[in-house]
Order: structure tokens, then sequence, then C-alpha cells
């Protein structure tokens, strides 16, 4: 699988501000309290400011593609510019 990298823009898991790994189509994704696991798709870059961008996930139990785009922050992932620039950080 490849990194999902939009217009220089590339996701990266974080654990809480500290990078963890960059984010490839077909990552699972552990929600906590167990509310079932993601498969990330695909995502959408930040387009302007204040934009965190999106991440498109599947619920791995049913199969069905989750309703629009999940906020990066929710899922424990960061949009980081190539220029070095974060999109968003988790609190």
């Amino acid at each position: 699988m490849t990194h999902i990298i939009r217009d220089g823009w590339t996701l990266h898991y974080t654990i809480g501000r500290e990078l963890a790994a960059k984010v490839k189509s077909g990552d699972l994704v552990h929600l906590p309290g167990g509310r079932g696991d993601l498969i990330v798709l695909d995502g959408r870059a930040p387009l302007r400011v204040n934009d965190s961008g999106g991440v498109i996930v599947r619920d791995s139990s049913t199969g069905i593609t989750c309703g629009g785009e999940a906020q990066p922050t929710a899922l424990g992932m960061v949009w980081i510019s190539a220029a070095g620039g974060w999109s968003e950080l988790p609190a």
C-alpha cells in the first residue's frame, strides 16, 4: 500500500503530539472504547487556512464506507505539509 499524500501534504499517525508513522491506504485504525476498527481508504488534504483536511474510512466489520470524512484528530492523525507545517495538532 502507498502512503496517503495529496498536494504536498502527507497524512501521519500521532501519539499525542509525537509523530508515529506515515498513514497508508489499508491501515487499520483501532477506535477507543471498543467501538470497532476502521480501515483507512484515502484522505483529503487541507485546502485553506483552518482546514484540517479529512480521512475517508471504512468499517472493518461491515465493509461500509463511513458517511463522509472523519476528522484526522478523531483518528489520531494529522496532515503535515512538505514544508513541515502541521494542519492541526491533537490536544
